[in-house]
C-alpha cells in the first residue's frame, strides 16, 4: 500500500470501510473492521509503526476519522457503542470516496444552513458569529437545555455545528470567507430562497439523540467501548495539534486567570484596576475605573471563571449581589459559556452585567493583541488556477 496520508484526506479510508463491513456482514466490533481494513488494503509495517503527536496508530488514528465522518452521514450506525454497522444507505453506497465525502459534508449543511443563511440575511448580510448563531437558536425556538448539549472539550454543541455550517456555505459560495471574526453573504448568499419547512423539529431530535448517546444506559462502558471512545477522542485531537488560545486560557491556575483579565481590562482602557484575590475578593474577583469621556467614568468590578462548561443563573445573580452599593457596572469573564438564563439575568435589573463568554475573550485578546503573535495565512485562488485544471 501506499504511504498512509495525513489530514484530511482520512476520506480515502471511506471505501475501505464500508467494504469490509459488507464483507463482515454489516456490522463489526471497532477492533474487527479496522484489523480487517488494514489487511485488506495491506497495509505496510511502516505504515502501522507511524504515529501521531498523541501515541495514536496514523492509520486507526484516520480510520477512527473516516468512521465519525460515516455516521455523520447517516453511511454508520452510530447508536450502538462498540459496534460499527451499515445503514441502508451505507450498503447501497458507491465506493467512490469523493462522492461519499460531498454527501457526508451536504449532510452537516442540511439542517441548519437555511437557518444561518436566513439569519445573516435578517442582520443585513453580516454578523459576528454569535451574533448569527444566537439568532438562529432564536428563530427555531431552541430549548435552553438543548442549547446547554456540550462537546467533550466544553464547547456549546449548538454553536460548534452553526460553525461547522458556516465553512460548508463559504465553500458552497453562499458565504465570504475573506472578513476576519464576521461572517457575510456574497450575492449568492443574499439570493438564496429561504424554504417554508421550519428543521427546527430535526435540528432538536439530532442534538438531543447526541446528548443520550454521550453515556451508556447503565452509566459504566466495557472494554471494547472504552478502546473506542479513547481511540475517537485522541483521533479528534490529532487534528489540533497546537493549543488554541482558549485552552491555553483554560490551563492558567485561577489566581492566573484573573491576573491576566486584569491585564486585559487595563489594555481595554481601564484603569486602577485592582485583582482583589479569591480569598478576600467579598464576591468578586477585581474593580478599576473606566472613563466614559473626560467627565464621566464609572467604577466596575469583574468576576472571573476559568470554566469549560456552563456559568448558571444564580453564579450571575450572586455576582450582581455583590456589587451593589460598589460598583455601576460588572463584567463576568469566563472560558466558558453563559446558560440562557444567566444572560436574562444580567441584563434584568441594574447594575447590568456584560458577559464575556470565551469565544469573545478570545476576541478580546486578539483585538488588544494580548498574549497573541499575528501570523499570515494565504488562501488558494482557485479562479487563478482554474485555466490551468
Amino acid at each position: 500500500m501506499s504511504k498512509v496520508h495525513k489530514g484530511p484526506e482520512f476520506l480515502q479510508w471511506f471505501g475501505p470501510v464500508i467494504d469490509a463491513l459488507k464483507e463482515l456482514g454489516g456490522s463489526g466490533k471497532a477492533k474487527d473492521v479496522t484489523d480487517l481494513v488494514v489487511k485488506r488494503q495491506k497495509v505496510s509495517a511502516d505504515d502501522l509503526e507511524a504515529v501521531t503527536k498523541t501515541g495514536v496508530p496514523r492509520v486507526y488514528n484516520q480510520i477512527a476519522w473516516a468512521r465519525q465522518y460515516l455516521v455523520n452521514g447517516g453511511f454508520l450506525d452510530g447508536s450502538k457503542r462498540g459496534i460499527w454497522a451499515l445503514t441502508d444507505k451505507g450498503r447501497n453506497a458507491k465506493l467512490d470516496a469523493k462522492g461519499v465525502f460531498d454527501d457526508v459534508r451536504n449532510g452537516f449543511m442540511k439542517p441548519l444552513a437555511y437557518p444561518v443563511l436566513e439569519a445573516l440575511q435578517q442582520l443585513g448580510g453580516s454578523g459576528k458569529p454569535r451574533e448569527v448563531s444566537d439568532l438562529v437558536a432564536k428563530n427555531l425556538k431552541i430549548p435552553s437545555d438543548v442549547l446547554e448539549i456540550t462537546t467533550q472539550d466544553g464547547t456549546p454543541r449548538f454553536h460548534n455545528q452553526v460553525a461547522w455550517t458556516r465553512n460548508y456555505l463559504v465553500q458552497s459560495g453562499f458565504l465570504d470567507s475573506s472578513y476576519r471574526g464576521t461572517w457575510v453573504l456574497t450575492d449568492k448568499g443574499r439570493e438564496a430562497s429561504i424554504p417554508k419547512e421550519n428543521p427546527r423539529e430535526t435540528v432538536i431530535n439530532e442534538f438531543r439523540e447526541f446528548q443520550k448517546n454521550k453515556e451508556p444506559a447503565n452509566g459504566k462502558f466495557d472494554q471494547d467501548e472504552l478502546g473506542e471512545l479513547q481511540a475517537t477522542a485522541q483521533a479528534l485531537e490529532e487534528e489540533v495539534p497546537e493549543l488554541t488560545l482558549l485552552e491555553v486560557l483554560r490551563k492558567l491556575t485561577p489566581k492566573g486567570f484573573e491576573e491576566v483579565c486584569g491585564l486585559l481590562l487595563r489594555e481595554s482602557g481601564f484603569e486602577n484596576v485592582v485583582v482583589s484575590g479569591r480569598t478576600r475578593d467579598g464576591g468578586f474577583d477585581g474593580s478599576g475605573r473606566l472613563a466614559i469621556n473626560p467627565f464621566v467614568s464609572l467604577t466596575v468590578t469583574f468576576q472571573c471563571k476559568r470554566y469549560q462548561g456552563t456559568v448558571s443563573r444564580a453564579e450571575v445573580g450572586d455576582f450582581r449581589n455583590s456589587m451593589l452599593g460598589r460598583a455601576e457596572k460588572g463584567i463576568f469573564l469566563t472560558t466558558g459559556t453563559f446558560s440562557s438564563e444567566a444572560r436574562r439575568e444580567a441584563d434584568r435589573v441594574d447594575p447590568k452585567i456584560e458577559l464575556v463568554d470565551g469565544e469573545k475573550l478570545v476576541e478580546m485578546f486578539e483585538q488588544t493583541g494580548l498574549g497573541v503573535k499575528p501570523r499570515q495565512v494565504f488562501d488558494v485562488d482557485m479562479p487563478f488556477f482554474e485555466p490551468f485544471l
